[in-house]
């Protein structure tokens, strides 16, 4: 994402982090436009809390153009056209609803103003499926760039990536997924048996090749302008929003 900054060549006057998380992103985009106001967005309240009591000294010295949102990224309580950029780094595997969260990302957007957005595509775990385990259901890039087209974009740009990691220990494999947003991937019931997870290991025993066991992950870079006002979407149809400074 931050590559695509490079021939973007945009200058943010405000930018609004959708899952921002412990604020990593966040971070470099702060480095990137210290001009810029930040409006950092996440749906964990604890997860802001945590980083505001730890970093608050810090943040009063160094990022006082930033705040702190907590709300749901399909229902974002934003005025319309206030955003020059929107930058969300892997929170789509936690999106439920593709076509609600793309318009909000719109309406919130100023006129030529940008959006960049990374998700993880349809042949992501590939290799649990093959010996049977459930994995998330993680949208197809092109089901995203219909929406997008949908909803009146300009210039849509979709591109994949894939990487492959390499695991030595299956429960280190199934320790990472649970943060993809993948913690139900061992199976479909909630109550996994002690024969299950002897099952589920020797499964593993199929993947392995060297000693290693190999998890393809797919990857998917979107990023669209807004080039007019969609009358469809007015600005009264929320009775709250936080007005962003200028």
């Amino acid at each position: 994402m931050s590559e695509r900054l490079d021939y973007i060549k945009i200058q943010p006057q405000t930018i609004l982090d959708i899952g921002s998380g412990l604020n990593i992103d966040a971070n470099y985009l702060q480095q990137r436009f210290p001009r810029a106001n930040l409006y950092k967005l996440d749906i964990a309240i604890n997860v802001i809390k945590e980083y505001k009591s730890k970093l608050n000294f810090i943040k009063k010295i160094f990022y006082n153009n930033s705040q702190n949102i907590c709300a749901n990224a399909i229902s974002l309580p934003i005025q319309s056209q206030t955003m020059d950029l929107v930058w969300s780094n892997l929170t789509l595997p936690y999106i439920t609803d593709l076509e609600s969260y793309f318009k909000e990302i719109r309406r919130v957007l100023k006129v030529n103003g940008c959006f960049l957005v990374t998700g993880i595509g349809v042949d992501s775990l590939k290799q649990l499926r093959t010996i049977g385990l459930n994995t998330y259901n993680f949208p197809d890039m092109h089901i995203i760039g219909d929406i997008l087209v949908k909803l009146g974009f300009k210039n849509p740009v979709t591109d994949l990536e894939y990487i492959t990691l390499e695991y030595t220990s299956a429960q280190q494999l199934l320790s990472d997924i649970r943060i993809i947003g993948c913690g139900a991937a061992t199976n479909k019931y909630s109550f996994i048996t002690k024969e299950r997870i002897k099952k589920i290991m020797n499964n593993f025993e199929q993947l392995s090749q060297n000693g290693k066991i190999p998890l393809t992950i797919e990857l998917f870079y979107a990023h669209a302008w807004k080039d007019k006002i969609n009358i469809e979407l007015p600005d009264n149809e929320k009775i709250l929003r936080f007005s962003p400074r200028t």
